[in-house]
C-alpha cells in the first residue's frame, strides 16, 4: 500500500511538472504572440506615415511646374520633417534626370554613352577604372570580369543589363566606396528612356555631352537658367551655338535632352518608439493635372 501511494505521489507530480511546463510554453508563445503582433503594429503604423508622405510628395509634383532646383542640385520637397502623433516622417525629392543614366549603357549606342560616362568622371576626379568596371556590369550578358564576383562572400554569378535600386551598384566588382561616392555625383538609375533634364543637370554632366566646349563655356551656356529656365531643346542649342558655332545638332543625339523633369525618386524615413523605416518611390511625373505614376517602391525596415 506505501509502495502504491508512492507511485501515485511521484505520477502527481510528474503531471504537475509537465502542466508547469505546458503553461510556461503557452505564456511564451502568448508573449511571442504578443511581440509579434505588436511589432506588425509598429510596422503597419511606419508604412501609414510613409504612405502619407508619398501621398504629399505626389500632390507636391502635380502642383508645382518648376524646373529649377536648390543650390545643391536636389529638388526637394520643403517640409523636410513632420511631427506625427507618435514619431516623425521626412524625405526629400531628387529629379534623378540631373545626372547620367547608368542604364543608357545597357542600350545599343552604349559606346557613345560610355565616352560621356568617362569625361563626367574625370571631371569629379574619379579613377580611370571606374568606367570601365561599369560599363563591363551594365551591358547585356556576361560582363567581360565575371570571374572577380568569385571572391564575393558569398560568390555571384553576375548577369549584366539594366538595374532598378542605387543599392545594386555596391555588387559591382571592383568599387570601392570612395568610387560610388564619385560615381554617385555625375550618375544615377533611372528607366532606359528617360532624359537628361539641361535645366538641372550639372555642369560636369553637361559638359560631358559637349566635349569641344571648355568647363567655362558651358557655364556660361547654363548662367542664367536658374532666372530663366530653357522652355525648348532649340532655345538650348541655339545658346550653344552662339559659344561654339553651327553644326551642333548633327553631332548631338537631341533624344536625350529634355528642358523639364519627369522622373524623381522619393527617399522617406519614419520613425516611432524607437522603431524605423525607410522607402523610396520612384515617381514619374505627367502632365494634365494628373497625379504621378509610381513606377516602384521598396521599403526596409532595419
Amino acid at each position: 500500500m506505501i509502495k502504491d501511494r508512492g507511485f501515485v505521489l511521484l505520477n502527481a507530480l510528474v503531471i504537475v511538472a509537465a502542466m508547469s511546463a505546458a503553461a510556461v510554453f503557452v505564456v511564451a508563445q502568448s508573449e511571442a504572440g504578443r511581440v509579434r503582433l505588436s511589432a506588425a503594429q509598429t510596422s503597419d503604423q511606419l508604412d501609414q506615415y510613409l504612405d502619407g508622405f508619398e501621398a504629399y510628395a505626389m500632390t507636391v509634383l502635380m502642383v508645382d511646374r518648376t524646373a529649377v532646383t536648390t543650390d545643391d542640385g536636389d529638388w526637394r520637397i520643403d517640409t523636410q520633417s513632420l511631427d506625427m502623433d507618435r514619431g516623425t516622417v521626412s524625405g526629400t525629392l531628387i529629379d534623378v534626370e540631373r545626372r547620367f543614366n547608368l542604364n543608357w549603357l545597357a542600350a545599343g549606342n552604349a559606346p557613345g554613352m560610355v565616352d560621356v560616362l568617362s569625361r563626367a568622371l574625370a571631371a569629379v576626379k574619379a579613377r580611370p577604372q571606374v568606367v570601365d568596371l561599369v560599363a563591363a556590369a551594365m551591358s547585356p550578358g556576361v560582363p567581360s570580369n565575371a570571374r572577380a564576383y568569385l571572391a564575393f562572400d558569398p560568390p555571384l554569378d553576375p548577369i549584366g543589363g539594366q538595374r532598378t535600386l542605387s543599392a545594386e551598384l555596391h555588387d559591382i566588382a571592383g568599387l570601392t566606396p570612395s568610387d560610388l561616392d564619385k560615381l554617385g555625383q555625375v550618375a544615377t538609375l533611372a528607366p532606359p528612356d528617360s532624359q537628361l533634364n539641361i535645366n538641372t543637370a550639372s555642369i560636369d554632366v553637361v559638359a560631358a555631352f559637349l566635349p569641344d566646349l571648355t568647363r567655362l563655356q558651358v557655364a556660361s551656356v547654363l548662367s542664367e537658367r536658374e532666372e530663366e529656365p530653357f522652355v525648348s531643346i532649340d532655345a538650348f542649342l541655339g545658346r550653344v551655338e552662339e559659344i561654339q558655332g553651327s553644326g551642333l545638332g548633327n553631332e548631338l543625339d537631341l533624344s536625350r535632352f529634355s528642358v523639364r523633369g519627369a522622373w524623381f525618386k522619393l527617399r522617406a524615413s519614419a520613425t516611432l518608439e524607437g522603431y524605423s523605416a525607410r522607402r523610396e518611390t520612384l515617381f514619374e511625373r505627367r502632365g494634365n493635372g494628373s497625379l504621378p505614376r509610381i513606377a516602384w517602391r521598396v521599403t526596409q525596415y532595419p
